[in-house]
């Protein structure tokens, strides 16, 4: 009985160790997948960005984000108080404790990383956290498949063309209703050139 009891252990130990490693092996392949992705991301500039200071769920209309020069004195604050305004600053850098943005008039300010009402994206970040994307359909058409070959959809001059997933160059994009979305791929960017409209709004 005794040895019929250690066998069954020792067989149920085997297979708990055999999900296990196999549970902890997908973990790693989907992580280092996301990394991957991440870290394609974080190379794509955009008119020399790297991505985009916006606000963060944190901004409460009329909070006042603070602006800085070179020297880290006191520049100017943003202050956002229309629902349908968005902030879109193009980040240059985020070393050391400043987000290095492009403002109007080609002027370089500096926000302080520990204002908690902004937040950095990458590009790809930031397209896909947009409502819906507009683009060129004679020059950017629509496409079955993200490749130059491959066969076109017809545009639908009534429809919503929400962002899904980027991939290098290529924009997925579907449009639709919840339960029945059509999906098809554009082209997002051409070399460090954003070649789409961007709404933030419905």
């Amino acid at each position: 009985m005794n040895r019929i009891l250690i066998i069954f252990f020792v067989l149920i130990w085997n297979t708990c160790q055999s999900c296990t490693y196999h549970q902890s092996k997908e973990q790693k392949s989907t992580t280092k997948e996301v990394n991957e992705i991440n870290v394609k991301d974080s190379l794509i500039r955009i008119d020399g960005s790297i991505g985009v200071i916006t606000t963060s769920d944190k901004y409460e209309f009329g909070d006042s984000i603070l602006v800085f020069d070179e020297q880290k004195r006191p520049l100017s604050s943003i202050v956002i108080k229309d629902e349908y305004q968005k902030l879109t600053l193009k980040c240059l850098s985020t070393a050391g404790d400043f987000y290095k943005v492009l403002l109007e008039d080609s002027v370089i300010g500096y926000l302080a990383k520990n204002q908690l009402t902004i937040s950095f994206q990458t590009w790809g970040e930031h397209v896909l956290s947009v409502f819906a994307v507009g683009f060129d359909t004679k020059r950017n058409p629509i496409k079955k498949e993200p490749n130059n070959l491959s066969s076109e959809i017809s545009y639908d001059v009534d429809e919503f063309y929400h962002p899904v997933k980027v991939q290098g160059n290529w924009l997925q994009i579907k449009w639709g209703t919840e339960g029945n979305w059509q999906y098809g791929w554009i082209k997002w960017k051409d070399k460090d050139k954003l070649i789409i409209e961007l709404f933030y709004f419905a």
